[in-house]
């Protein structure tokens, strides 16, 4: 739980379990589902718990009591995974149906379309802010969407294999994603496009975490390892800091700071869309690595 008073279990034994954090007992009589329960978050405040399970719905429970708090979340398949977002309104789950649902935690009504992936959806979760949800699919894409329209808000983020595990950053401006295909990737959540070069493992890459700090990542992988990613702090490569310079007033001369006698042109179109230097993959943006051996 937040406050880190309380733990919560998902079994095969088709319940979820509340449990005290310091003496192990229960807190509340086992949450009772009617398959496999799948997964089970707490919400940010600690008062309720959603669960995932294979009877294809999504439940959200009072923690204390161990009460249902809402009608069941339908899907049409199991469902893999569900989560609250930041402000504990809104409750998102994934779906062997190909589906991503944004549900109001406190009525159970659908508060937007289906977002429709065109394989099973593995992974789902809000972005800090709430505004944005990022999916992973069996269809080899992680995809974000706007958390109120359901509309697309970037190009899709493709590995070469099933993508198993997808999360924002801290501070909402980045994604990870973790792949079949024996890789984590970094990506920029407002354009789509690769921060770093493929993180690359030995075995399918199966968990993908950033720091709380967002300057590192933690990825776990088949091969037997953990690696621990440092990640580049400059944004954007050597090109983009170029072509922004040139529209500064000033220029560097013979060691010496002067006026600068050719501004570029487009100067105006360029400090607008480069306000935020959204970083670009390239060679020298790769991580520091640590590796865990988990023989």
């Amino acid at each position: 739980s937040p406050d880190g008073t309380r733990v919560v279990t998902a079994s095969y034994d088709k319940t979820a379990r509340v449990w005290d954090a310091i003496t192990g007992r229960p807190v509340t009589p086992p949450l009772e589902h009617r398959d496999i329960v799948t997964a089970a978050v707490f919400s940010p405040d600690g008062t309720r718990v959603v669960t995932a399970n294979g009877g294809k719905t999504a439940r959200v429970w009072d923690a204390g009591t161990g009460e249902p708090v809402t009608p069941p979340l339908e899907h049409q398949g199991l469902v893999f995974a569900a989560a609250f977002s930041a402000d504990g309104t809104r409750v998102v789950t994934a779906s062997r149906d190909k589906t991503v649902r944004v549900w109001d935690a406190k009525t159970g009504t659908l508060v937007v379309a289906p977002l429709e992936h065109q394989g099973f959806v593995t992974a789902v979760g809000f972005s800090p802010d709430g505004k944005r949800v990022v999916t992973a699919s069996t269809d080899r894409a992680a995809r974000v969407w706007d958390a109120k329209t359901g509309e697309l808000m970037t190009s899709p983020l493709e590995h070469q294999g099933i993508i198993y595990a997808a999360a924002f950053s801290p501070d909402g401006t980045r994604v990870v994603t973790v792949s079949e295909d024996k890789t984590a990737r970094v990506w920029d959540a407002r354009t789509g496009k690769p921060i770093t070069e493929p993180l690359e493992h030995r075995g399918i890459a199966r968990v993908a975490v950033f720091s709380p700090d967002g300057t590192r990542v933690v990825t776990v992988s088949e091969d037997k390892t953990a690696r621990i990613w440092t990640l580049p702090l400059h944004a954007g490569s050597l090109e983009d800091w170029k072509l922004l310079a040139r529209c500064s007033p000033f220029m560097f001369s013979h060691g010496v700071l002067t006026a600068n006698r050719e501004p570029f042109t487009m100067c105006t179109a360029i400090t607008t869309s480069s306000a935020s230097l959204a970083p670009q993959a390239s060679a020298k943006n790769s991580p520091i690595i640590v590796d865990m051996d988990l023989k």
